[in-house]
């Protein structure tokens, strides 16, 4: 009997290319300030790149939670789209509305005390101040996470000793003896595990002020001019925030 016949060769059918996760949808559209051509990219990265920002920069840019600063800037739109700009429409320029907070309502007056028994029974019973005195409380990790929050502390530490700012406090929140105050400053801000955030501490009370995205719209800030600063007394800068550290 004559030996059977080889099977066919399997067939090679050329493989489709591959698709990375995340990369459908991410054509997109930007133009810088005045321009009245939009320049569309099929990479988001090449977009940033073109305007000579960060990634995570133009993801805040596209969804319109950049700061007024950078939506004063550019703009940026996802392919059929409309640009998001919540500054946009204003009385004042983009990114003089940043820091546009209502004032805060007058505190009401405190009860009268209607006797030096009761005073003391009061002052008995609150509890003291944490200890400390004022400072600016930045709260950092040894660990970052991404070379962005790396990046991100650094520039803060420069900002501070540019600015000369006085009694600047660093609260590592990897270190055990920390984690009380890590929960503390995490409460107050309600930003859990993001790094790094930035509080003032006056009289053993700590309030919070922002991270590092704010702290760079307070020192942009800075540039606008006096008779502007003037009329809307309402817009933070850095100096008016940190006015009591610095020289």
């Amino acid at each position: 009997a004559g030996r059977a016949a080889a099977p066919p060769p399997p067939r090679l059918v050329p493989a489709s290319p591959m698709k990375r996760k995340g990369d459908a949808g991410r054509e997109c559209e930007v133009r810088r300030a005045g321009e009245a051509e939009w320049h569309r990219f099929e990479k988001q990265v090449d977009a940033a790149s073109f305007l000579g920002v960060g990634q995570t920069v133009l993801s805040t840019l596209i969804n319109g939670r950049a700061s007024a600063a950078m939506h004063a800037r550019f703009e940026a739109r996802r392919v059929g789209q409309e640009a998001k700009n919540p500054f946009a429409g204003s009385n004042l320029k983009p990114r003089f509305r940043e820091n546009w907070t209502p004032a805060p309502p007058p505190a009401p007056p405190a009860p009268p005390v209607a006797a030096m028994a009761s005073a003391s029974l009061s002052e008995t019973t609150t509890p003291p101040p944490p200890p400390g005195g004022d400072a600016v409380v930045v709260l950092v990790t040894s660990m970052p996470a991404t070379s962005i929050i790396e990046g991100a502390q650094g520039l803060l530490r420069n900002m501070f000793k540019g600015k000369k700012v006085s009694s600047v406090e660093e609260v590592d929140g990897l270190k055990p003896e920390n984690k009380e105050l890590r929960s503390q400053l995490f409460a107050l801000s309600q930003l859990r595990g993001q790094y790094p955030q930035v509080f003032i501490r006056t009289s053993g009370a700590l309030s919070f002020v922002g991270d590092f995205e704010k702290l760079t719209s307070l020192n942009d800030c800075e540039e606008l001019p006096a008779e502007m600063l003037e009329a809307n007394p309402q817009i933070e800068t850095f100096s008016k925030v940190f006015a009591a550290f610095l020289p």
